[in-house]
């Protein structure tokens, strides 16, 4: 599983470098604008992004002709790559309580612990249901389709969606209000429960694959 981590981080490490950079510019933005509390929503987008790099590039070389033939586990495999994920949603969901030590002033106002739950949902969840889909079909196909569920999610639905919700939940936040471990803790759960999911149906679609 270390060697399929690694080949990820030697593939794309150039795209990589040029997103966290992109998102270090966002950062500095976002903080002199006074909106610092949006940056791990963009930080969601990181894992995505890494998706598409590595199995495009997959795809070019070719790659799992060899992993096939290799002494290799499909489940090893396979294993690798959701770690390697799972890695890249780490910037997210650490960006939560950075910013709460920080600049708290910009913080939503959610407990941070509900905050980095909904984060690690958003990213780990989503990548959970993209991976699967794209070892199914074809990757191009499917790397078109979520680009424009993505827009369409980030750029229409989320904007509409979150601004009134943060509100709603900030006035949930007294002792009588919502109860945030609970929430948060499912979220959690929610979160490794699509992923093992995700990662069996990964594993049976790898294993049916003809490389």
């Amino acid at each position: 599983m270390k060697a399929v981590i690694y080949k990820e981080f030697l593939t794309i490490w150039k795209q990589l470098l040029l997103a966290l950079l992109l998102l270090l510019c966002l950062c500095v933005y976002t903080y002199s604008d006074g909106k610092l509390a949006i940056m791990p929503l963009a930080f969601v987008w990181l894992p995505m992004i890494t998706i598409s790099a590595v199995f495009g590039a997959d795809l070019v070389s070719q790659i799992d002709k060899y992993l096939a033939a290799s002494p290799l586990e499909a489940r090893t495999i396979v294993l690798g790559r959701y770690a390697f994920i799972w890695l890249m949603c780490l910037p997210g969901i650490f960006s939560v309580p950075a910013i709460s030590w920080f600049a708290p002033q910009q913080s939503l106002p959610l407990p941070w612990y509900a905050q980095m739950s909904l984060i690690m949902l958003l990213a780990a969840g989503t990548s959970a249901v993209e991976l699967p889909i794209i070892y199914k079909f074809d990757t191009q196909k499917a790397s078109v389709a979520f680009m424009f569920i993505y827009v369409i999610a980030f750029n229409f639905l989320l904007p509409r969606i979150l601004p009134p919700m943060v509100s709603w939940l900030q006035g949930q936040s007294q002792p009588e209000g919502l109860p945030f471990v609970p929430l948060s803790l499912a979220g959690l759960g929610l979160t490794l429960v699509l992923n093992f999911i995700s990662y069996r149906l990964s594993v049976k679609i790898y294993n049916k694959n003809q490389y």
